[in-house]
């Protein structure tokens, strides 16, 4: 149970690094998918679940066709996501409410240690608490298991964490566990025997001892015998009888001690079966921490899918059409898509007809280039096509009627800020930060990266911005990356005709067709 369980990856993700952190961030805030997020999903803990892990886009495209898949189960199937979510927060509740009265019981027990009666007490008082507890977490993972088996999950991630869960709660194992630990809530406090394992090392030391059984035993006045030895008294064998030598316990075996209370020795007694209860509640508890931090991240998890779910059902409300894109494989360098539409106009605008949907075509180019009036809509087809592209690679449906996309390695965003959005305490202008921002990305690019461009060097004189942004482009192509420039630099619009290395769009200047983006033969 060393890994944990997850339905987000193929495998758990380790700590991202705080660059990774701020790259991911950084792209979010640019493209405003936080903002459209505020709506779509009022929730705060659902949403920074749904922020965080869209910071981290997939790039196999296993993952993500794995990922599409139970995002479309649990929207057909939403009473699932409900009974999962409601679950895991079960535990976590249940986790919190377990450390915390374990920690006022510890507290309020301040026990004399050579008081072996007290001692015994406290100990059984914690291992009865824990064993409480240890019965509602399996049987909330029994719970989970029934859930997904009910809903037919066998297959895929949804059907590895229903085996992780039978695992942990459905075995023969589990349910002697469960009955050893119902014992122990309802019958320990009154024992008066103690049934306890131990072994020896090859220096004739006691290993530690621990505790396998425990009985309440009716006693009666007996006639007094001839007193034993103290010692002898102490251990009282299961099977009284001499054994002949070949009867024997054999060196496999473990020696099992019965001490009770009533017995010579009884201080003796006493502390073994304090230390045997106490490393019964010692073994409980890490099977509980163990059986937590397993299933840990399931609830982060689930909020995911549920803000995703909730995006869904508000588009849905708007009539907008959704559809999970066709993912092909990193270096295929190809994003095709028909009828996008910009997400945040999609959830702040009073009516979505107001919105006006793009294509969006790269197929064996260094990118797209588009110019255009200022308000025609060139930002937003930047920003519509970045949040697409960044959806997409989550497993989440995007608003187009089609799209072909093939994975990102990294995606890089760089929008113009105002006077009032420049970093405070800089005593650099809007160009020179531009210029870091572009060799930061420069810096960290990788093949198959998308670099998405608004209006960058656009405070220099043209022929020098243009001069300095075919240098860049032409760079980022060089190193395997594509990318979506929206500009005022005409220049560089012929320059990149020249070269024939993108597509160049432009924005409609007819007033029937404003926010229309195409080629410039088509947008006269």
């Amino acid at each position: 149970m060393s890994e944990r369980s997850t339905i987000l990856w193929e495998h758990p993700r380790g700590v991202l690094t705080r660059a990774e952190k701020e790259l991911g961030l950084g792209v979010i805030s640019d493209l405003q998918i936080d903002r459209a997020f505020r709506l779509i999903c009022p929730d705060t803990m659902l949403r920074e679940a749904f922020l965080s892990v869209i910071a981290t886009p997939l790039t196999d495209t296993a993952e993500i066709r794995e990922r599409q898949k139970i995002t479309a189960f649990f929207r057909d199937n939403p009473a699932l996501l409900a009974k999962l979510t409601d679950l895991v927060r079960r535990i976590a509740v249940t986790k919190n409410a377990w450390d915390s009265e374990r920690s006022r019981l510890l507290q309020s027990r301040n026990v004399n240690p050579t008081d072996k009666s007290m001692v015994l007490w406290s100990a059984r008082g914690t291992l009865v608490l824990t064993a409480h507890y240890l019965k509602i977490f399996i049987g909330c993972i029994r719970e989970m298991h029934e859930a997904l088996n009910m809903f037919g999950c066998a297959e895929g991630w949804l059907g590895r964490l229903k085996d992780r869960l039978f695992a942990v709660g459905c075995t023969q194992d589990t349910a002697e566990l469960l009955e050893f630990a119902d014992k122990i809530e309802k019958h320990l406090e009154n024992a008066h025997t103690y049934e306890i394992e131990f072994d020896f090392d090859s220096e004739l030391r006691m290993s530690p001892v621990f505790l396998r059984e425990f009985r309440f035993i009716q006693t009666v006045k007996k006639e007094q015998k001839k007193p034993k030895n103290p010692l002898l008294a102490l251990f009282d064998k299961t099977d009284k009888n001499e054994k002949k030598p070949d009867e024997q316990k054999t060196a496999e075996e473990e020696p099992v001690m019965q001490v009770s209370l009533g017995s010579t020795g009884v201080e003796w007694g006493l502390e073994i079966a304090a230390k045997a209860v106490s490393e019964c509640d010692r073994y409980l508890t890490s099977f509980i921490r163990t059986l937590i931090d397993t299933f840990d991240d399931l609830e982060w998890e689930l909020y995911f899918y549920k803000a995703v779910l909730m995006h869904i059902e508000r588009l849905r409300e708007r009539n907008i059409e959704l559809i999970f894109p066709e993912m092909l494989p990193c270096g295929e360098n190809v994003l095709e898509m028909e009828s996008l539409s910009d997400l945040l106009l999609l959830t702040e605008s009073m009516s979505v007809l107001s919105v006006v949907p793009n294509d969006v075509k790269i197929s064996g180019t260094n990118g797209i280039l588009v110019t255009g009036k200022n308000n025609s809509g060139k930002t937003v087809y930047l920003r519509s096509v970045g949040t697409a592209v960044l959806l997409a690679q989550c497993g989440i449906p995007i608003p187009a009627k089609k799209a072909v996309i093939s994975a990102r390695s990294r995606i890089f965003t760089t929008f113009a800020k105002s006077e009032g959005e420049l970093d405070a305490g800089s005593s650099a202008g809007r160009f020179e930060e531009e210029v870091a921002e572009i060799a930061g990305i420069i810096d960290r690019i990788v093949p198959d990266s998308l670099v998405l461009l608004n209006e960058t060097f656009q405070t220099t004189s043209y022929d020098e911005g243009s001069d300095g942004m075919a240098d860049i482009l032409d760079y980022i192509a060089a190193l395997g990356g594509v990318y979506v420039f929206v500009t005022h630099l005409t220049k560089l619009k012929n320059t990149v005709r020249e070269k024939g290395s993108a597509e160049i769009l432009k924005t409609s200047d007819d007033p029937r067709t404003r926010y229309k983006i195409g080629r410039e033969s088509d947008m006269i």
